[in-house]
């Protein structure tokens, strides 16, 4: 028999948390509406509609995906990535550049969605191995599956890391305390806030209070020593990495959220595109000039190698002065004797000369005096 305390006492039963669903989103999808989604200038979802899309993606990788799929990479699961894109193609806005990062956010929902069931399911509160699939999931995990899923993490290689990630995890050096908001969507509230790009990467790690209670935060006012020109964008190791002050992963951005590589962060530089045609036509344009050019030289070149060839060649100025049989004339008149009169003249005149290294003739004293007198009796005259 009941006590009366008892059948006073009410019926209170815990109200648990149910499986996501999204009917909304499958209701705008019946009517033929698909959804906006908002995005930032690095590709990722914001408002509007960021948690609609994100939820809906999980739910539609738990109803899809095995949970004893250990890599997400695995070529087996291609057929299921087509089907999760179609899936979320159907109901959003969302274009085939999206594609990458809502594969991405699948993946990582579903190694969400596995470390969930081993942390709350996998074992009662004694410890021991539950055997059947929990009811809340009954739907989506067979009996078979959950077998072969508890099968994997009841292994001793399993349990050894899931020890260290949970060492790892237990006490992080920036612990971020924004719940489900994400940098993304947190940033979109600040800069509609305060208009702040600076606010983010320390304003996600306070708390309620907003109290920064960790040492590790607390140091980032260090940054306020580094020079103006040293903030710049370096890739992994820029300003938030050196005030942190720890190796950062590959592929890895601190502080801008999920879905960003480096090079979405610190895009390199474009090269300028130029017009191959206007490039051919200049190339060409300057090869021709240094033909011009080797031409001109070849040829002066050649003229020096003829001159130098003949020892008896004459500036032109001094060749004009020379005296040759067909600038010597024979004045009419008389002579004293059959050509002594011309030989003796010839000798007389004639006188060798060296200018620039060469034999040369040159008209000496008796040629111009000759030249100048118009004697009777037939002398000789030189003309220059």
């Amino acid at each position: 028999m009941a006590s009366p305390d008892d059948e006073s006492a009410p019926n209170i039963q815990e109200k648990k948390r149910g499986v996501t669903v999204m009917k909304e989103v499958a209701r705008a999808r019946s009517r033929g509406v698909k959804l906006e989604v908002g995005w930032n200038k690095r590709g990722q979802p914001i408002e509007p509609n960021c948690s609609k899309l994100v939820g809906y993606i999980g739910v539609v990788v738990r109803q899809m995906v095995p949970i004893t799929c250990d890599h997400w990479r695995d070529k087996a699961l291609d057929d299921l990535k087509k089907n999760i894109w179609a899936d979320i193609e159907s109901s959003f806005v969302v274009d085939e550049s999206r594609r990458r990062f809502i594969l991405m956010e699948a993946g990582k929902l579903h190694r969400q969605f596995r470390a969930h069931l081993t942390r709350r399911f996998l074992r009662d509160a004694d410890g021991n191995v539950n055997e059947h699939p929990p009811a809340k999931y009954a739907h989506i995990i067979s009996e078979d599956v959950w077998r072969a899923f508890v099968a994997k993490r009841v292994e001793a290689s399993f349990q050894k890391l899931s020890e260290a990630n949970r060492k790892r995890a237990l006490n992080p050096a920036y612990p971020y305390r924004k719940s489900r908001m994400g940098y993304a969507r947190l940033e979109q509230k600040l800069l509609q806030e305060m208009r702040s790009k600076n606010k983010p990467p320390k304003t996600a790690r306070v708390d309620k209070a907003n109290v920064i209670d960790n040492e590790n935060i607390q140091q980032e006012t260090l940054s306020q020593s580094v020079s103006q020109g040293e903030k710049q964008d370096c890739g992994s190791q820029d300003i938030l990495g050196k005030v942190f002050n720890v190796p950062e992963q590959p592929g890895r951005v601190r502080g801008v959220g999920f879905g960003v590589s480096i090079k979405d962060y610190f895009p390199p530089q474009k090269r300028q595109k130029r017009d191959n045609a206007s490039e051919i036509q200049r190339l060409t344009e300057v090869v021709e000039s240094l033909m011009r050019q080797v031409n001109d030289l070849e040829n002066r070149l050649q003229m020096q190698n003829d001159v130098e060839r003949q020892p008896n060649s004459r500036p032109s100025a001094i060749h004009s002065c020379m005296l040759t049989p067909s600038n010597l004339h024979v004045l009419p008149g008389k002579s004293k004797g059959k050509g002594k009169g011309l030989g003796s003249t010839k000798k007389s005149i004639a006188q060798p000369m060296k200018n620039q290294g060469k034999s040369v003739l040159q008209p000496s004293a008796a040629v111009r005096a000759l030249s100048q007198s118009s004697s009777s009796d037939g002398s000789v005259s030189g003309s220059c």
